[in-house]
């Protein structure tokens, strides 16, 4: 018969700890959320760090929470990281910033939406099981996250490090402006946006003024497709700033729609050989795909600017161009 610290290390191998030999696993009492530690303080934060390399459940951070919030040493937390749900009688946290230096693996979803936060940093942390959702926070250090299934950073952004991340299933918005949708005008300094590592992706996003836009590994536009459900996902930009050049040098596969519109000075799909795409544009100066020149169903180009273009395709099912155009394709044969 197993002992209890001899289940608590293989359940700790089991959600992807570090060797049993540095691990401790924590189970919080269960609750109406259920297992969570509350936490109210800096020292309640010190008794899990000092006790704990996985905790087994979720962490909440409770109303009237007050002040910088670090918690070292904890690994993994297989469950939530959030603020303690309010009620109309209880306040909302304001910690001032939030700190986990050590955090691998989140098993649910990372949520943190309090204006009072300044810098948000988990430069550890490689995988989000679900959700990471942050708002309202201007530093956000997420450096060694990989992957995730949906992500959403909004607000007032200074600074975005999502260096590593490679892959996200569903959804990506990155918007910064205090209200986002295509139609509302950005309000906020421009953020340096880079994504470095990314390759595979469902739906993107992008919404507010930017400084920069660096994406130059992505290779691949793919709904997801889980057993009957079929899921048709977009690519999104609404971007404004000093005439961005926007380029997608290794995107070879694409069965998304194309949304795009702002101070665009180029926009280049050099290698985009296999599309799906039906792609709407809004911008300025040059749209050049000098490598799609494989079989594309449908794109569609509309321009309220003088627009050249150079697209090259050998086939198509449908082409369309609207607005201020002064060059078109080469050869195409409409099938």
């Amino acid at each position: 018969m197993k002992s209890p610290t001899t289940w608590k290390w293989l359940l700790a191998l089991a959600v992807g700890m570090l060797p049993a030999a540095v691990a401790e696993l924590c189970t919080p009492t269960s609750g109406d959320y259920g297992r969570v530690f509350y936490v109210y303080s800096q020292s309640d934060l010190d008794t899990i760090a000092a006790k704990c390399t996985t905790v087994d459940g979720s962490i909440f951070i409770g109303t009237n929470y007050t002040g910088s919030f670090r918690l070292p040493n904890v690994r993994n937390i297989t469950s939530a990281f959030q603020q303690e749900p309010s009620f109309p009688h209880k306040s909302d946290p304001a910690p001032t910033s939030i700190d986990i230096p050590d955090l691998e693996y989140l098993g649910g979803s990372l949520i943190v939406d309090f204006p009072t936060v300044a810098k948000l940093s988990a430069p550890k942390l490689k995988k989000v099981h679900w959700e990471l959702r942050v708002q309202d926070v201007a530093t956000v250090d997420f450096r060694s996250l990989e992957e995730a299934r949906y992500i959403s950073v909004s607000g007032n952004i200074t600074s975005l490090n999502l260096d590593s991340l490679r892959r996200f299933g569903e959804r990506c918005k990155i918007c910064n402006k205090e209200y986002c949708g295509p139609t509302t005008p950005p309000n906020y300094p421009p953020l340096d946006l880079s994504l470095p590592s990314l390759q595979t992706m469902g739906d993107l996003t992008i919404e507010g003024r930017l400084s920069s836009f660096n994406i130059p590994k992505l290779s691949n536009l793919t709904a997801l497709d889980e057993g009957y459900i079929k899921y048709n996902f977009d690519l999104r930009l609404a971007i404004h700033g000093d005439r961005l050049n926007v380029s997608f040098p290794e995107l070879s596969t694409s069965n998304l729609s194309f949304f795009i519109s702002g101070d665009i000075a180029r926009y280049d799909l050099s290698s985009c050989g296999t599309s799906g795409a039906v792609a709407y544009l809004h911008m300025r100066i040059s749209l050049s795909m000098p490598k799609m020149i494989d079989r594309v169903p449908s794109i569609t180009v509309t321009s309220s600017t003088p627009l050249d273009i150079n697209l090259p395709f050998q086939k198509a099912e449908f082409i369309g161009f609207f607005g201020n155009i002064s060059r078109g394709c080469d050869t195409v044969q409409i099938l």
